[in-house]
């Protein structure tokens, strides 16, 4: 988490000799060194929102992401930036297996008119796993209108059965 609010600062561009004189632990020294060397590569810079939140609706359910980093070029592509701190790289399949992999690209098509006055081409949309441990071997998942489509069902599906649960 402290990780997290350290890349919040950075985002929100507080100078960055305040956010140096927060690193008040070796691991986070660490992870702080590895971000400066090797950021996340080729992010829109026209607008970036760290830690936003992004609401959608599905079959009558509030759907909320909130997301590490938002970078968008506005009109252009959408990239979901999410910042791992864990010791293991976890391989590209089971972070493709991950719920958090769906749903955060599809939440932020669905809340793209709200958010950008219109209608956000799925194909524009991806998702980037940076991982502090390893900053030079990110995880790029692309997004498209196949799996948006499919996302929606299996969402829906998941909301159903929640619902008869309760």
């Amino acid at each position: 988490r402290q990780f997290h609010r350290l890349l919040e600062r950075y985002y929100n561009e507080v100078p960055l000799e305040a956010i140096e004189a927060g690193l008040d632990t070796d691991q986070l020294r660490e992870w702080w060194d590895a971000f400066r060397r090797e950021p996340p590569l080729n992010l829109p810079e026209e607008i970036l929102l760290p830690e936003a939140r992004l609401v959608a609706s599905l079959g009558g359910q509030r759907l909320v992401s909130v997301i590490d980093l938002l970078a968008i070029d506005p009109g252009r592509r959408l990239i979901i930036v999410d910042w791992k701190t864990g010791r293991h790289r976890p391989s590209r399949e089971d972070m493709a297996q991950r719920l958090q992999t769906r749903v955060y690209p599809f939440v932020a098509v669905e809340a793209a008119g709200a958010f950008f006055g219109g209608p956000m081409d799925p194909a524009r949309v991806s998702m980037v796993y940076w991982f502090a441990n390893y900053p030079d071997q990110p995880h790029v998942f692309h997004y498209d209108e196949i799996q948006h489509r499919q996302t929606r069902i299996y969402l829906e599906g998941l909301l159903q059965a929640v619902e008869m649960c309760l």
